[in-house]
């Protein structure tokens, strides 16, 4: 389950990592995905809330990043949890990259690029060929 909310949405309340891990901790066989490492809201607190639910990843992508969100992340729930996603700026998602490249090894970057997505999506959850 990925959750991709924005506070502006007519007729729908925004949601939040608090309330994500709520049903998270009533799902623990469902993998969540809280897209934008929670952007758009306060990132720390939803990083709070996130670290005892192991079924819960974060996905990286999002247009900007704040000083120590990267380094907050992999404290918070480590490379096992983190997912380089797709809903991102080529400069940022470039920037995003290079900084991990600084800051993890080479197999923890391979796990954040895609191990662990390969480990959390369901083996035939796209069709062969890219179709």
């Amino acid at each position: 389950v990925w959750q991709h909310r924005r506070r502006e949405w007519p007729n729908q309340e925004a949601s939040d990592a608090v309330e994500l891990c709520a049903l998270a901790h009533r799902h623990p066989d469902v993998s969540f995905i809280l897209a934008h490492i929670a952007g758009g809201g306060d990132w720390l607190h939803s990083l709070r809330a996130l670290r005892p639910h192991p079924n819960v990843c974060v996905d990286l992508s999002g247009s900007g990043v704040d000083g120590g969100m990267l380094e907050a992340t992999v404290e918070a729930v480590g490379v096992d949890r983190m997912l380089f996603g797709c809903d991102l700026t080529m400069d940022t998602g470039w920037a995003k990259l290079r900084y991990l490249e600084r800051l993890l090894t080479p197999t923890e970057l391979e796990q954040v690029a895609w191990r662990n997505a390969a480990r959390i999506f369901p083996t035939r959850s796209f069709p062969a060929g890219g179709a």
